[in-house]
């Protein structure tokens, strides 16, 4: 079994911040052996499911930044 790390980024509207106007975001590392498993693995987190979380694309430009943060 081949296992990759998965960055999910997910969006969600948090009532504790502006009253759930604005969209707040996290990011979810998740352990798969390919996408399609990383997006079920996220869809079955329990935070994601009780703040009513969604999956949002991310740009290359914006997943490089994360990459070289992270050095």
């Amino acid at each position: 079994m081949n296992m990759k790390l998965y960055m999910v980024h997910v969006g969600y509207y948090d009532l504790e911040n502006g009253e759930g106007i604005y969209e707040s975001h996290k990011n979810f590392f998740v352990a798969a052996q390919d996408p399609k498993e990383a997006k079920a693995k996220t869809f079955e987190l329990e935070e994601f499911v009780n703040n009513k979380m969604h999956i949002d694309a991310v740009s290359y430009t914006h997943l490089r930044a994360h990459e070289t943060s992270l050095h």
